[in-house]
């Protein structure tokens, strides 16, 4: 079954009591480049550090990339979702940096639902 992790088994690599790797102890502290604060550029920086690399995020306009909420001025209880939003539960790696960085998680209500009022 395709999901999106495919073809790759990333959470045998997360999961590993070794980690994804290690970095000779002479190349602690190098600076490495990383391009884009979105995602994906976050989680290489996160992975970096604890490698013992010192990432540089560069990043053209806001960290976060589409994966962010931005709250209404008028109504600063309310937030917009500027991109990604709802993510399968098969989405195990992704849900693996959620966990290990104690983020909050809802579920996404069903607009079909009869409890989802509709207008």
């Amino acid at each position: 079954m395709f999901v999106p992790d495919f073809p790759f088994a990333y959470d045998d690599w997360l999961r590993h009591p070794a980690g994804l790797g290690t970095v000779p102890r002479h190349r602690h502290g190098t600076p490495v480049a990383v391009i884009g604060g979105g995602m994906s550029g976050m989680t290489a920086a996160y992975e970096l550090m604890r490698l013992g690399l010192r990432p540089v995020v560069y990043e053209a306009e806001q960290l976060g990339g589409r994966m962010r909420s931005v709250p209404f001025p008028e109504y600063p209880a309310l937030q917009a979702e500027m991109g990604a939003m709802r993510f399968p539960l098969s989405a195990t790696t992704l849900f693996h940096y959620i966990d290990a960085l104690g983020l909050r998680t809802s579920p996404f209500p069903n607009p079909l639902a009869s409890c989802t009022p509709a207008r």
